[in-house]
């Protein structure tokens, strides 16, 4: 378990260390593949002795929830949370080349 401090709220956030079954109740939660993060993060964490719902930390001031995605996704890869492959590649006219 690691703890940090957000730099907007002043919160301590403590994160534990995430397992699969972390991950499937975060999946669950979620209404849109998107979510599955912001669901994760409320799995994972405690903010200042108290649990969030994924609905609060979607409500969170963006500096805020930017710091703690990349705490909570610290070396995990994106495509494998989302449950499918990101593209590539984006062109210019925002065509994906696959």
């Amino acid at each position: 378990m690691r703890e940090i401090v957000l730099p907007v709220s002043g919160k301590k956030v403590k994160i534990k260390n995430g397992k699969g079954r972390d991950l499937i109740t975060a999946q669950k939660m979620a209404r849109e593949p998107e979510e599955v993060i912001a669901a994760l993060m409320s799995v994972l964490c405690v903010f200042d002795g108290q649990k969030k719902a994924y609905e609060d930390i979607l409500e969170l001031d963006l500096s805020d929830y930017m710091t703690l995605q990349n705490e909570v996704m610290s070396g995990v890869p994106l495509p494998t949370m989302l449950g499918r492959p990101l593209p590539s590649a984006v062109t210019p006219a925002g065509d994906i080349e696959k």
